[in-house]
């Protein structure tokens, strides 16, 4: 039996299939900058709403012609934040079958733990899961496959939060510079240190920032999962996007031209992210909340069987 899982997020719409056998079937993503504006209206832009339900019909189009006995989606601090975010949910289950569940910080960050920690040794990880609303911490460990989050913490902060803040124009000016990474210094002061455990960055914002710094003519799933950048090359990365403008900067090869308006304020979370956790370092995982859901998915099928 196939499964199929949706995470909805503020910025980007994902759709993972996997078989009972946890071998990935299809993978799918597409950027339409939901959560644009919500930190300043509250609602979502009735524009974006309309494209992001035209992705998630296609979405559910994709869902039948391959078939799957279990299908979840999942909608996160976007849709948590949005007052018209319970119609949207409405919306979207026309489309794909069933109702998304709003979920909170904390599922978000126990479905990035495990979703990141797949496939890698028993070990101490601190996972940071940045997104376009909010922003995750979570330390655990790995035991013989099993994930076992011990702290986790969640923080009202991601890509397009900041930018919504912050960023209005390009270049940004160095008191605005400035600004933002008090903000997010500010915000980041109580979250997990590293404490002996590896750091794994997931989702779009550190698998960009890997993208680019590996300098990869186009984007290549397997050379980003597993690369590891270090902290000055991601603070280099801020100085050079702070320069840009949005059009500048969606033609560097490897990023996704619709992520170009988010990835410096990504980027400058990131950078934030690693100092405050106390890391000079941090090994990006392509696997992520989307992954953890499907294995979640397949192990309560397996457990009815």
């Amino acid at each position: 039996m196939n499964v199929a899982v949706i995470d909805i997020g503020t910025n980007s719409m994902r759709l993972l299939m996997m078989a009972q056998d946890g071998t990935e079937i299809h993978r799918q993503v597409a950027v339409t900058g939901l959560g644009v504006g919500v930190d300043a209206t509250g609602r979502f832009d009735d524009g974006r709403m309309a494209e992001t339900l035209a992705v998630l019909a296609e979405f559910g189009a994709t869902i039948r012609s391959i078939g799957a006995g279990s299908v979840a989606a999942v909608a996160t601090s976007g849709t948590r934040d949005a007052s018209n975010g319970p119609g949207f949910v409405s919306a979207v289950a026309q489309h794909i079958g069933v109702v998304p569940q709003i979920i909170s910080g904390a599922r978000e960050a126990a479905l990035a733990f495990e979703g990141a920690t797949v496939g890698m040794k028993s070990a101490s990880y601190l996972v940071v899961d940045i997104g376009g609303g909010s922003t995750e911490f979570i330390r655990g460990t790995l035991s013989n496959g099993v994930s076992e989050p011990e702290i986790a913490l969640s923080i009202d902060i991601g890509s397009v939060r900041l930018t919504d803040r912050c960023f209005g124009r390009r270049p940004v000016a160095d008191a605005e510079m400035k600004n933002a990474e008090g903000m997010v210094a500010g915000l980041f002061r109580d979250v997990p240190k590293v404490d002996g455990a590896a750091v794994l960055g997931v989702a779009g914002t550190f698998t960009s920032i890997a993208a680019v710094a590996l300098k990869l003519e186009a984007y290549d799933r397997d050379v980003v999962d597993g690369a590891v950048v270090e902290l000055p090359i991601i603070e280099d990365l801020v100085a050079r996007l702070q320069s840009m403008s949005i059009g500048e900067t969606a033609l560097i090869p490897s990023l996704h031209p619709r992520r170009a308006p988010v990835i410096l304020a990504g980027s400058l979370i990131a950078a934030q992210a690693l100092r405050s956790v106390h890391a000079d370092r941090v090994t990006v995982r392509e696997s992520d909340l989307l992954d953890g859901l499907a294995r979640e998915l397949i192990a309560g099928i397996r457990s009815d069987d």
